[in-house]
């Protein structure tokens, strides 16, 4: 899909050249999505995990 917008492409293909990374493989940037997508699941667990306890403190220090 990017390859169908020339101004994308050319700007893909820039960085490309600066990251050293394909961004017109499409397998590439799927396994970048999925790899950014399991991060995100691991940032908002580790966030719960911390939150969830400070919260109830938090609202037991109000109470």
């Amino acid at each position: 899909m990017i390859a169908a917008v020339p101004e994308v492409k050319r700007a893909a293909e820039e960085t490309r050249r600066e990251l050293r990374f394909d961004f017109l493989d499409d397998q590439a940037v799927l396994e970048l999505l999925r790899r950014r997508h399991l991060d995100e699941e691991d940032m908002f667990k580790a966030g719960f995990v911390h939150g969830v306890p400070l919260a109830l403190v938090g609202l037991g220090a109000v109470l």
